[in-house]
């Protein structure tokens, strides 16, 4: 369940609800607005920038970016999943 107490299951709110993570925190860490997070979380099928992703990813620590990829996601995007996390991506530099 996210902070206002709507039942997710999307990859990405599980990976944010298990890092401990508000939205609102991780937004303001993804440098994106707190809407479009909320956007991501509750409809798997909106197509999300690749750049967002991989921000969203390292903001969460995940090991691989596809942690937190719908497969709805996979049709617009080919994912590269041998990123290396530690090295922040674009627009954190």
């Amino acid at each position: 369940m996210d902070e206002n107490g709507v039942e997710t299951t999307s990859l990405l709110a599980k990976a944010r609800i298990n890092a401990g993570i508000s939205q609102k925190e991780l937004a303001r860490r993804v440098r994106i607005s707190l809407r479009h997070l909320q956007r991501l979380e509750a409809s798997p099928s909106r197509e999300p920038k690749i750049t967002t992703l991989y921000r969203l990813a390292w903001a969460l620590g995940c090991e691989r970016l596809s942690e937190i990829v719908e497969p709805e996601w996979l049709e617009w995007h080919r994912i590269d999943d041998e990123w290396e996390p530690e090295v922040p991506p674009p627009a954190f530099e």
